[in-house]
């Protein structure tokens, strides 16, 4: 999948991208609600690729993938410029670059502020820079990740507000009478 705008769901397959001037498993630009669940996304390619990269596409859900980025600089998933990003049950992961970019290092006013919200996920990377960077204006909310929280840095690249990561854990209590 390309820069392509989809409304809907993408699901249950597997996505590969190879040397065919293709440096994304799935690229959204200005999508609205969209929804991709259950898939495989490898990004094998080139020196700075993505598995998932969405751009100016607010309300969209990602849900039980697996995404690698297997390249020099990868990345597993940027959010740029895009509100309401929601992401739980998913193994996000990078071998160098960063698994999870939110925000990008730009002008403020084309791509900040976005807001993401990730439940239940994976967060991991091999040699990489940061398992999360967030810039831009950004807020990110972690509720029961798992991620190596020495590989987080928080930017202040020309952004004009506060970035933020508020990361929050649950406990499951069981209780029974004996």
């Amino acid at each position: 999948v390309g820069y392509d705008t989809l409304s809907g769901s993408l699901g249950n397959g597997t996505l590969y991208t190879y040397p065919l001037n293709v440096r994304t498993g799935i690229a959204l630009y200005n999508s609205t609600s969209a929804t991709i669940g259950s898939n495989t996304i490898n990004n094998l390619v080139g020196s700075n690729g993505y598995g998932v990269y969405l751009l100016s596409s607010p309300n969209a859900t990602l849900f039980f993938n697996n995404i690698t980025a297997q390249t020099s600089a990868g990345r597993g998933l940027a959010i740029v410029n895009s509100s309401n990003f929601n992401s739980y049950s998913n193994v996000i992961n990078s071998s160098a670059g960063t698994a999870v970019r939110v925000g990008w290092v730009d002008t403020p006013s084309q791509y900040s502020n976005s807001t993401a919200n990730f439940t239940n996920d994976t967060i991991w990377c091999n040699a990489c820079s940061a398992a999360l960077r967030v810039n831009q204006s950004s807020q990110v909310t972690f509720t029961n990740v798992s991620f190596n929280r020495s590989a987080v840095i928080i930017e202040n690249e020309s952004t004009f507000s506060n970035n933020n990561l508020t990361v929050q854990w649950f406990a499951d209590v069981n209780v029974s009478y004996a």
